[in-house]
């Protein structure tokens, strides 16, 4: 929750050590769409820190979890696609 909300008050992250160990506990006790939700905010961590290989590998871990799931349209897939999109274009 506070890795959301840090998120979303554009307040930036110091370093990966927060979101590897939510990513960590979530691909194994989580369902599909707390994974997905769990890697989109890892690789929005790694998007502020500047590591764009990290971050674009994990949105397309969020895109890989929801055609496993056969989640269909959601907030979450727009929110990925947009930001695969400005760090394609950026790199």
């Amino acid at each position: 929750l506070r890795t959301r909300l840090q998120d979303k008050a554009f307040i930036l992250p110091c370093s990966t050590d927060t979101i590897e160990t939510i990513v960590g506990y979530f691909s194994e006790h989580g369902n599909n769409e707390e994974q997905m939700e769990a890697y989109y905010y890892e690789g929005s961590v790694y998007r502020d820190l500047k590591d764009f290989p990290r971050s674009i590998k994990s949105f397309l871990k969020v895109l890989d979890l929801a055609e496993e799931s056969g989640v269909g349209d959601c907030q979450l897939l727009q929110n990925t696609y947009s930001q695969l999109s400005w760090q394609y274009n950026k790199v």
